[in-house]
């Protein structure tokens, strides 16, 4: 099972495109469709053209998690999260192939095995056995 978390979504859909008879299961908290798309997203709405323009994403989960195939995901995200666009989660849960899931939780970025461990858990044995 490979676990990613926020920008380590990308390295860890990645990892997985490339090892899809190695790995057991993807589980992506706060993912992000691509690293020029988080750059856009937390910059000024004024430099968002510049920067989509102009800074290459060496990893893109919304195109690379279309080449997994048959790994149970586990995508987890918070409505509060602050770094991380829901619109980016939605973009790389609908470009998967499944099967997968979506846990949400009720608190900030990357928190909820502080928040709801035991749902966390609960989800993750759901998607290994």
């Amino acid at each position: 099972m490979i676990y990613g978390a926020f920008i380590g979504t990308q390295e860890a859909v990645y990892l997985n495109k490339y090892n899809q008879n190695k790995i057991t299961a993807l589980v992506l908290d706060g993912t992000i469709s691509s690293f020029t798309a988080i750059a856009a997203a937390q910059s000024p709405p004024a430099s968002e053209n510049i920067i989509r323009q102009n800074l290459i994403s060496p990893y893109s989960a919304k195109e690379d998690i279309k080449s997994i195939k048959d790994i149970p995901e586990l995508f987890i995200y918070s409505q509060f999260d602050e770094q991380v666009p829901f619109k980016e989660e939605q973009l790389v849960f609908k470009n998967a192939l499944g099967p997968k899931s979506f846990f949400i939780y009720n608190g900030r970025h990357l928190q909820a095995m502080r928040v709801d461990p035991t749902g966390v858990m609960n989800e993750i044995n759901k998607l290994i056995h």
